[in-house]
């Protein structure tokens, strides 16, 4: 298995790190950090959904499909 529901909570709080260190070091603007953490927060459900349903081998399984 490539990914699970919980690595990828694992890696959006990794780049949530690495930004606000980047923002920390004035290479990240502030504005841009919150829209990435709002976006997480806001998508992180649906990425963990998505994970969880390709990963339970479900026939017919498309990504793009909304």
């Amino acid at each position: 298995m490539w990914s699970s529901p919980n690595s990828i909570k694992e890696t959006a709080a990794r780049f949530k790190k690495f930004y606000k260190s980047m923002m920390n070091h004035d290479k990240f603007k502030k504005d841009d950090y919150k829209c990435l953490c709002d976006t997480i927060k806001d998508e992180m459900k649906s990425w963990q959904e998505s994970c969880d349903y390709y990963d339970s081998g479900k026939p017919n399984w498309d990504p793009f499909k909304f």
